[in-house]
């Protein structure tokens, strides 16, 4: 093996000196499955046997007569005591943090004794110090010594893994799979390895070909997690029943159940299933927060204020599911949860924020909100956003000066979140002010020149101004910069898109946008206009009718749901679309009206 220790300073000559009378002749590797690494108390009672009993060859030489001159000792090493003292080192090493003493034991290890144990020892010991780069050096040897070894593969495997590197990580596993058919072992670890690199659907045809009889419950879990992914849920919740009924404590298979039960909207089933996790794992805070979150999604905040005060009695615990009932609207029971919290001695100081919330949103009451607000000192983790519901508190009450200074109190106080910038930018822009909106993002780009939400925002902001042509390059430059910034591929797509040019592009870039957002009505309304620009009227049809059922509530949306159904002779359809637009008070209104009365 090429010297690992070029990577690291030479030892000093006195001691490579003394390394080089240890004996490099080969010794049987201990019994698999067990490190020496990990029995270093042993080895050490080892080395202090071979050292002093009597019998046997020497570990030192010869005492000098007395009226001879004192020499040096010189250790004489059997194979067994040398492969003893390199463990040694490796574990001293390991404690020191002294990689160059780690290196050297390493290397000697595997020049006494190139057994499969050696290479897994000395791949491991350098993983779990993240030095992937000297361990594959290691494990690569180990490879070529032993290429039938799969736990030598596999730690390879880990050295790619360790540096994202998934595309070697696969070729290497699915090159011994391919040199060793038989090895259903190894044919499970490829399984993993594609579910956990999202490559569902191999990972699918290979974990159907294990037999029935071989299909351990973490096999199951990994196979409905490929069938997750593919969209295959019923079946991926075949594979999770018969995982937890050969292990009913396999808490990752019934979360990952739960989990499926919650994508189908089955929230009885999930309910069950998050209620028998919580007998597993009665301390799991998370599990609480989902059982909580579905008692309010079957509407009853009653049942869900009896579990969070069955839960966790942790201040987190309780702000956590505080949230759960603001958000839901269940503000009877945020309030009690939340007064809790703030009648307890030692109460964080954020219980105020979302008492102002609470305040805000639940009672109307702005002034009680701000109260709660200037609670909350400027030491506490949640100042920053205290200073920005004060903010918008203030605009809201039709006070846009304090407002503003506000926001310029956060810019000072914290000066490294954009966020104050870009409120002020919004506050100009809703207040019919876009010239000096326009000028805070100009000095928010000096600070943040590369970031794609202030640049986004600039070229929002030249839109409102009718820049058309500047917001337009603008998104352009945005896209180029960051290719996956889903709100910048939706405004280049929608415009060309309704500029009726380059439509094969815009379905590209509305794609793309899709596929970071997927749940956007905007990005889907856009999708359903780029169709029908296209003249392909089913598809923006059935666009169009997935971001209503989504809950879309802008005006043009529904105009485009108008425009598609008339398109298509669905009258009826066409009328609500319309109607449901002039609801909404458009700017376009009268062109609304128009089209109503044209059916």
């Amino acid at each position: 093996m090429p010297s690992i220790l070029r990577f690291f300073p030479r030892r000093s000559a006195a001691v490579a000196q003394a390394a080089s009378r240890l004996p490099r002749s080969r010794v049987s590797a201990p019994a698999p499955g067990r490190s020496r690494v990990g029995a270093l108390s042993r080895a050490a009672a080892l080395l202090a046997a071979v050292c002093l009993a009597s019998g046997v060859s020497g570990c030192a030489t010869r005492q000098p007569a007395p009226d001879q001159p004192v020499a040096p000792v010189e250790w004489q090493l059997s194979p067994d005591a040398a492969t003893t003292y390199y463990y040694l080192l490796l574990e001293q090493a390991g404690r020191n943090g002294n990689m160059r003493d780690a290196l050297t034991a390493i290397e000697q290890l595997v020049a006494l004794d190139p057994s499969p144990r050696v290479f897994i020892d000395g791949g491991s010991f350098l993983l779990s110090r993240k030095e992937a780069t000297l361990a594959r050096q290691v494990l690569q040897e180990g490879v070529t010594r032993y290429p039938d070894d799969l736990d030598i593969t596999l730690l390879l495997v880990e050295t790619y893994l360790e540096e994202n590197r998934t595309g070697d990580a696969l070729y290497t596993l699915r090159s011994f799979v391919g040199a060793h058919g038989e090895d259903e072992q190894a044919r499970q670890e490829l399984a993993l390895l594609l579910v956990k690199t999202r490559n569902f659907a191999e990972a699918d045809k290979l974990l159907s070909g294990i037999a029935e009889r071989n299909r351990t419950p973490v096999l199951r879990y990994y196979h409905a997690r490929a069938l997750v992914g593919l969209n295959r849920h019923s079946e991926a919740l075949g594979q999770l029943r018969k995982a937890v009924k050969a292990a009913p404590d396999f808490l990752e298979a019934w979360a990952e159940l739960a989990f499926i039960y919650e994508l189908r909207k089955d929230y009885v089933e999930a309910e069950r299933t998050y209620e028998q996790i919580i007998t597993l794992d009665e301390g799991n805070q998370d599990v609480w927060l989902r059982l909580i979150a579905i008692s309010l999604k079957l509407n009853n905040p009653a049942k869900a204020y009896e579990l969070a005060r069955q839960g966790p009695e942790t201040f987190g615990f309780l702000l956590t599911a505080a949230t759960l009932f603001l958000e839901e609207k269940f503000y009877e029971q945020a309030d009690a949860l939340l007064t809790v919290v703030k009648d307890t001695p030692g109460a964080p100081e954020e219980v105020y924020f979302y008492l102002a919330v609470l305040s805000f949103e639940g009672k109307r009451d702005p002034a009680g909100a701000l109260h709660w607000l200037s609670e909350i000192t400027p030491s506490n983790k949640y100042h920053d956003r205290a200073l920005r519901l004060k903010s918008q508190l203030q605009y809201e009450s039709g006070d846009l000066t304090g407002a503003l200074a506000t926001l310029k109190e956060g810019q000072k106080t914290y000066p490294g979140q954009k966020e104050f910038w870009q409120m002020e930018a919004q506050l100009y822009l809703n207040s019919d002010k876009p010239e000096a909106a326009l000028a805070v993002m100009d000095e928010a780009r000096k600070f943040w020149p590369d970031d794609a939400e202030i640049a986004f925002m600039r070229g929002i902001i030249l839109d409102e101004r009718g820049q058309k042509a500047e917001a337009f390059t603008m998104m352009e430059q945005v896209i180029a910069d960051h290719p996956r910034h889903a709100q910048a591929l939706n405004y280049v797509g929608y415009t060309l898109a309704e500029q009726g040019r380059d439509l094969d592009r815009a379905l590209e870039l509305i794609t793309r946008a899709l596929e970071e957002s997927p749940d956007s009505t905007y990005i889907i309304d856009s999708l359903a206009w780029t169709h029908y620009r296209r003249g392909e009227l089913n598809e923006a049809w059935q666009a169009v009718s997935r971001a209503v059922e989504l809950g879309a509530s802008d005006p043009t949306i529904w105009e485009h749901y108008g425009d598609i159904a008339a398109a298509l002779g669905k009258k009826a359809e066409a009328r609500k679309g319309y109607r449901k637009a002039l609801e909404m008070s458009p700017a376009n209104a009268a062109d609304v009206t128009a089209k109503l009365k044209n059916l």
